[in-house]
């Protein structure tokens, strides 16, 4: 289960694989995420040498709220194209 966790299987292929239902196969999934994440706050590790960012494309929505002007573009207009 680990292992799937880590190589980002789905929580249904993980279940079927183990012969779990999808709920347990769920809460183990996310046990073991919470775990990782706590890992670094107790142990002083280095996973690599090599460190990687991607981006992260997040959608704001100013519906029904005015465009402040740090919001970084213009307003759209009725039936404007993005």
């Amino acid at each position: 289960m680990i292992a799937d966790t880590l190589h980002g299987n789905s929580i249904d292929f993980s279940a079927k694989r183990f012969g779990l239902h999808h709920q347990a196969a769920f809460d183990m999934c996310h046990k073991i995420l919470l775990a990782l994440l706590e890992l670094p706050l107790a142990v002083d590790i280095c996973l690599g040498n090599v460190s990687e960012f991607d981006e992260t494309f997040v959608l704001d929505c100013y519906k029904g709220k005015r465009l402040d002007a740090g919001a970084g573009r213009k307003q759209r207009k009725h039936h404007a194209k993005l």
